[in-house]
């Protein structure tokens, strides 16, 4: 039997030898028989002629006009065009000859119809072709390879490249046939790697193919913090740290962790050589960074779960922070004098400090053992404290990153009253005359009572509630009237406070007030050409506030009225006023004059008697001298050695002159026209202007 194999849609010759076995001797029939049946389904009768030419016949239910017989072909034989799959049997062919013996060739056709289809299907049931992925390293992957049709079933093989991975089939159907491929772990070998599926039933058809290509998600292979990451780092410098990590695909994300929270200040490049992702990292550290750990992460995001970190811890260098408290078993609102205090500077610096300074109201304070005043280490004693150790302490320490200071703690000393220095100690007062006398203390605390007794030369007598007010911040006053000589003397003040009585009383003296004592050792100072300073020395006060006046009164009207016997006094050119002390300056004189300058006292009571100066103004020279630089310069020196002899004598003139006047002039000087305060300057040029230091004065 012949087996002949042939695609469908395609033809086919089934072959039949109808040549005669022997020569001389002619075919007559031929005859082809399908499977069992009896009739023949094509034949070639040649009984009456050559078989050449003989007339053909095909049965057309079962061949229609697909058939002829191919007598010209070497083997001749039935050709089917188009081929169908239901044309698949055992074919027999019978050949008569006139002579010989009838000859029968047997044929088994089998038809082949190859796949239709081939597609690759995913897990998840969707057909993927070309690049696939991207996987995880680390996946497994399971393709199947479906195929549609074909007769007989096609084989369906897995390939990668030449290599055979699988050729078993997992299902198969009238309808398609399955082979599944599965990948248990991909690993970095694996990326675009070509896995082919073929299919064939026959080798008279190309097979089916088709391929996937396996792309391939790559976690980093390593991350590192360049450089120095630990530092260390000044606080407050800005910084760049830089992390770098490679082996990602695609590449990593960098992230910026400190203590677990995210930084959000770094900039990201990424370099295709190497797939290398680098990550920097502004960093501007501060006390709180010192011992973070930071931590560079690097993430593939298509491979959430593998990540890389490399962490580092900080290292802050920054300047000293400073608290200072007083020692914890102190009441710092109970701390009287002889008390001992200590204060405790704590410190927070890196590196380590090199200096300690402690200061009491800004003036820095030193180790001084016998004084009471002990430093070691980060501590401060203060002992016996005293009234003037109360203040404001604050300590300072240094390092390398620079000095600070620490916040200021407030020591009140709690001291008994004691006498307020700077006040009045003296009160003058005719008889039957009230005084209203002030009781200034300090304290601490204030004071809660005050007590006022009259000390004369026999007896301490105590001053009537009635006659004492308190005037607040350490004040008390008494009103006090003289009625008779026994009641001049000292008023005692004591006060009371929390810490106790006034150790020694505040003493007021009493005494009766007259008109003040003439002003003594006058001093005149800064004479030029048109100014000039009077300097004195106050005489007694006669108990009361005095102020002072000097007239200032041309010389040569004084040395006419005396040549005259004129009774009429010199023109006031100006007069001013001062207080609490005898002290003038005078502007605006005439260059080369002599000026007398009366000086008076005066309280409530009167005025003093007056003193007299006679001052010279320095001649005006530089109006009267155009010589050369040199000559000037000569004469210049010249004349400063004659106007001191001169000043010399003027004042010794002047004082001489004082000592005569004084025991002429009357106690009550005509010429002083005002009172002004201290720093009030008299100045001849203002005469007609509205300047209260300045007083007209008409001839009378």
């Amino acid at each position: 039997m012949t087996e002949v194999e042939a695609l469908a849609t395609t033809h086919v010759l089934l072959p039949c030898d109808v040549s005669p076995p022997i020569p001389g001797d002619d075919t007559i029939l031929v005859l082809f028989y399908r499977g069992a049946l009896g009739t023949p389904i094509y034949s070639i009768d040649g009984r009456n002629g050559p078989v050449r030419r003989a007339q053909h016949w095909a049965d057309e239910r079962a061949l229609g006009n697909r058939a002829y017989f191919d007598l010209s072909s070497r083997p001749p034989g039935l050709v089917l065009r188009p081929l169908a799959f239901s044309d698949q049997d055992e074919y027999r062919c019978r050949v008569d000859f006139r002579s010989s013996p009838t000859r029968n060739v047997r044929v088994n056709l089998r038809v082949i119809v190859p796949p239709e289809k081939i597609r690759v299907v995913s897990e998840a049931g969707l057909e993927v072709s070309g690049v696939i992925g991207p996987y995880p390293v680390g996946a497994s992957v399971t393709l199947h390879c479906k195929v549609d049709h074909g007769r007989p079933a096609p084989q369906v093989v897995w390939w990668n490249e030449a290599t055979l991975l699988d050729d078993v089939i997992e299902e198969q159907k009238t309808e398609y046939t399955v082979n599944t491929l599965t990948l248990p772990a991909l690993t970095r070998d694996d990326l675009y790697r070509v896995f082919t599926c073929k299919a064939s039933n026959s080798n008279l058809s190309v097979p089916l193919a088709a391929a996937v290509t396996i792309d391939l998600s790559f976690p980093p292979l390593d991350v590192r913090i360049l450089g120095s990451p630990g530092g260390p780092f000044s606080e407050g410098r800005q910084y760049k740290v830089v992390c770098e990590s490679s082996g990602s695909r695609p590449s990593a994300t960098i992230t910026w962790w400190k203590n677990g929270l995210l930084m959000t200040d770094a900039r990201s490049q990424v370099f295709q050589d190497g797939n290398v992702s680098r990550s920097t990292l502004h960093l501007t550290p501060t006390l709180a960074d010192h011992d973070a750990h930071i931590a560079c992460r690097a993430k593939n995001p298509l491979v959430p779960t593998a990540v890389m970190e490399d962490t580092t811890k900080l290292t802050v260098y920054y300047s000293p922070r400073l608290s200072l408290a007083a020692g914890n078993s102190l009441d710092m609102d109970d701390i009287k004098e002889g008390d001992d205090v200590y204060f405790e500077c704590g410190i927070q610096a890196n590196p380590s400090i090199y200096k300690v300074q402690w200061f009491h109201n800004g003036e820095e304070i030193t180790h001084n053992v016998s004084a009471g005043v002990i430093q070691s280490n980060q501590s401060l004693v203060l002992q016996r404290l005293t009234k003037s150790s109360s203040g404001q302490y604050t300590c300072s320490a240094a390092n390398i990153q620079g000095s600070s200071g620490s916040n200021a703690v407030q020591l009140s000393v709690k001291f008994s009253p004691m006498c307020r220095p700077g006040q009045t100690l003296v009160y003058g007062a005719g008889k039957n005359e009230e005084l209203n006398i002030t009781c200034s203390v300090e304290a601490h605390p204030e004071p809660t009572s005050f007590r006022w007794a009259f000390n004369s030369s026999s007896e301490v007598v105590e001053i009537s509630a009635n006659k004492i007010r308190s005037a607040g911040k350490g004040r008390s006053v008494v009103s006090y009237t003289p009625k008779k000589h026994q009641d001049y003397g000292s008023l005692l003040c004591w006060a009371t406070n929390d810490v106790g009585l006034q150790h020694h009383p505040c003493t007021y003296n009493i005494v009766y007030a007259s008109p003040p004592d003439p002003v003594n050792n006058c001093t005149v100072e800064n004479i030029s050409t048109t100014s000039v300073g009077v300097r004195c020395q106050a005489g007694w006060d006669g108990g009361l506030v005095q102020t002072f006046t000097l007239t200032v009164t041309d010389a040569r009207a004084h040395t006419r009225a005396a040549h005259h016997n004129k009774k009429a006094a010199p023109r006031v050119l100006a007069n001013t006023s001062t207080s609490p002390r005898p002290e003038f300056s005078l502007t605006g004189l005439e260059p080369g004059t002599e000026y007398v300058l009366t000086i008076i006292g005066i309280n409530k009571k009167g005025q003093s008697e007056a003193v007299k100066l006679a001052i010279f103004t320095l001649k005006d020279v530089a109006e009267k001298h155009t010589s050369p630089v040199g000559s000037t310069l000569a004469l210049t020196s010249l004349l400063a050695v004659v106007l001191g002899v001169v000043g010399s004598l003027l004042v010794m003139a002047g004082v001489v002159l004082v000592l005569v006047r004084r025991s002429r002039r009357p106690p009550h000087d005509p010429e002083v026209k005002m009172v002004y305060h201290k720093g009030a300057q008299g100045h001849l040029d203002d005469i007609d202007d509205h300047n209260p230091d300045v007083i007209p004065v008409n001839d009378g």
